[in-house]
């Protein structure tokens, strides 16, 4: 096997890997869906019981319980995703170098922006990295969560809701 050979092989090595890491990325932000899916179900039920005739202290205190599980959750998936984001791009860096070395050029690098415009809103093409709205995403959940525990916590009697800026914007 010639040197050309080899740089090939690595190459469908490296892309090979960096596909697989992208999958990951996405089968582990399913898998944190479906915790913050749960969470919020259990949330929502426990919500509606503290709403019932029947209602006691007990609900309130399985709201926070679901928030603070529902939180803990929400930042595991922010580090899972910031690290996910960390080895997809080693591997995309690896991928230039191989592509760079067996081809001699950059397979995987972004095509020039000449030409292209962003119009005709709402419908318009752009550049948005989806493994970034998807860390974006699991952020807005993190906060929601602490927003969500708060309210149900003792502390959310001990500031009037119309003050509290996260609190008024969920009531």
């Amino acid at each position: 096997m010639d040197q050309q050979e080899k740089d090939f092989e690595v190459l469908k090595l490296v892309a090979e890997t960096r596909k697989f890491e992208i999958g990951l990325f996405w089968s582990r932000s399913l898998f944190f869906w479906g915790f913050t899916t749960i969470a919020g179900t259990a949330y929502g039920a426990a919500y509606a019981a503290t709403n019932t005739a029947t209602a006691t202290g007990a609900s309130t205190n399985i709201q926070f319980i679901v928030a603070c599980g529902g939180f803990i959750c929400s930042f595991i998936w922010m580090l899972v995703n910031r690290s996910s984001k960390y080895w997809q791009k080693v591997w995309e860096e690896k991928a230039d170098e191989a592509s760079t070395k067996a081809i001699g050029s950059n397979l995987f690098a972004e095509p020039p922006r000449k030409g292209l415009t962003v119009c005709n809103f709402p419908w318009w093409s752009a550049h948005f990295s989806v493994s970034k709205l998807a860390t974006a995403f699991s952020d807005f959940t993190a906060l929601v969560w602490v927003t969500l525990a708060y309210r149900a916590s003792p502390a959310a009697g001990l500031f009037p809701a119309n003050k509290v800026l996260l609190a008024s914007a969920l009531t």
